[in-house]
């Protein structure tokens, strides 16, 4: 469709791909990548970006809602979709019915999974969440993921946690607990394709996180937000504009809401631009 305005976002697709290679080579063939692609695709547009993310090697797309996942698959059918967020008990069967891998946090979600799953004669594949101490989602208790990882409706396919990021001695402490609770569940008899922990930031700063999935968001798109190790990714998205009208300012005259710039000097110039925070521009940027 022609865009209507002037103010449009530009995705290089190239770039985009590039980064994902550079991921992949910093992480080696042995560890698969999970491109994040929420919030439809960071903006770029989730369903636009994902055929090159597949092209580049992505194992999983992964969001943050079911609504999401549904939408990557309509458009594509076959492809490993992953729900990282919760998804309330009421929406199970579309889970169930569009094979989307799912997150559990608890046995009650996971038996009410399961359950759904038998009812129509199918095993649903999830990935066990652990709560390393950032508790946002999943739990700590041993006990209640071994009876997570038994439940006869479900094929526990991986296990993994987030990072507070807070310091490096509590990302440290939560990486080691992941470790202890997978050497636990597979003392007892667990097995799991895919462990993992590592975000954008981790994976570049910490390369003994990487176990043998990463779930990269912000690098995908070229930020950096590391500190320390490298990266030669770059930003894959532009926004472009053109000008909509130029005033010509006297010393002293005001611009905008509560007049925050003042024109410094006799003549000076200003051009307004058709962008605004609906086009993702924070409000508070006029401050």
């Amino acid at each position: 469709m022609e865009a209507l305005r002037d103010t449009i976002v530009k995705v290089d697709l190239k770039e985009l791909g590039r980064n994902m290679d550079l991921i992949a080579e910093l992480c080696g063939p042995n560890v698969a990548i999970m491109p994040v692609i929420k919030a439809n695709g960071y903006g770029l547009g989730a369903v636009g970006i994902a055929p090159t993310l597949i092209e580049h090697g992505a194992a999983y797309l992964g969001v943050a809602t079911l609504t999401e996942a549904l939408e990557l698959r309509k458009a594509y059918p076959e492809y490993p979709i992953f729900i990282l967020g919760y998804t309330p008990d009421r929406f199970n069967e579309y889970v169930v019915e569009a094979g989307i891998t799912q997150t559990v946090v608890n046995f009650d979600q996971a038996k009410a999974l399961s359950d759904c799953a038998l009812s129509k004669g199918k095993k649903l594949t999830v990935h066990l969440k652990v709560d390393t101490g950032f508790h946002r989602l999943g739990t700590s208790d041993r006990e209640e993921l071994l009876k997570m990882a038994q439940l006869p409706g479900l094929l526990v396919e991986g296990i993994f946690s987030h990072l507070a990021l807070a310091s490096e001695e509590e990302d440290i402490a939560q990486f080691e607990m992941l470790e202890a609770i997978i050497e636990y569940l597979e003392a007892k008899g667990c097995s799991f394709r895919y462990k993992h922990i590592a975000d954008s930031i981790a994976l570049v700063n910490y390369p003994g996180f990487r176990m043998n999935m990463v779930r990269p968001g912000a690098l995908v798109y070229g930020l950096k937000g590391y500190r320390r190790g490298f990266i030669d990714v770059r930003p894959c998205m532009s926004v472009e504009t053109r000008i909509s009208q130029i005033h010509t300012l006297s010393e002293g005259e005001g611009v905008g809401y509560d007049f925050l710039w003042k024109a410094p000097k006799d003549g000076t110039r200003v051009g307004a631009v058709p962008i605004g925070y609906a086009d993702g521009y924070p409000r508070n940027m006029r401050d």
